[in-house]
This record gives structure tokens, sequence and C-alpha cells, in this order.
């Protein structure tokens, strides 16, 4: 399975709300993912993990838009349990959480 390489930097809604980020600055990256030319072999599963609920609904949002099947986590202990139940081709994990980190 081919992943389209997508390099992400901190374009979050918490930065847009604190004017470290200007919106048009988040749409356009929500615009160059939604264009992004991808191949048309099936799409991949994901799974997200984060604590923080705007991270996990904007790449949610980007990558179902893209054709890719995502699991959602909050915590590390339902990461595992969804790793482990739905089998992900890939994991996108924020290291720092609450209880149970990255590491």
């Amino acid at each position: 399975m081919n992943f389209p390489y997508i390099s992400f930097f901190c374009v979050s809604p918490t930065n847009v709300s604190n004017g470290l980020v200007s919106y048009e600055m988040y749409k356009l990256v929500n615009e160059s993912l939604v264009n992004f030319d991808s191949q048309p072999e099936a799409k991949g599963n994901i799974l997200l993990v984060d604590d923080l609920p705007d991270n996990l609904k904007i790449l949610n949002d980007l990558l179902s838009m893209r054709g890719y099947n995502t699991f959602i986590a909050a915590s590390g202990m339902k990461a595992i349990e969804v790793a482990r139940s739905q089998r992900p081709d890939i994991i996108l994990l924020d290291v720092k959480m609450p209880e149970m980190d990255g590491y």
C-alpha cells in the first residue's frame, strides 16, 4: 500500500484562534491536502490518536475527504483497543498525552 507523502506543520484551530496562524493559511493547507493527486488504488486504514479533539477532527476530516478509512482514539488505552480490533495500516500518534504517552 502506497501512502502519499504529506508533511504537516502546526496549523491547528488553536493556533488560528490564538492568531499564530491565519485562517487563510489553515484553508490553504486544508485545500492542498484535499487536492493532492493520489493514486487510484484503494486507500488504507489509519488510526488517529490524540487527546485534543480539535486535532482529531482536523485529521479525520482531511484524511476522510481523501478516501482513507480512519479510526479515532482519544487515549493510549483506547488506541491499543482499536489497534487490536481494527488492525490499521498506519497509526498517527500524539506522543504527549495524559495517563499513557506514545513512548
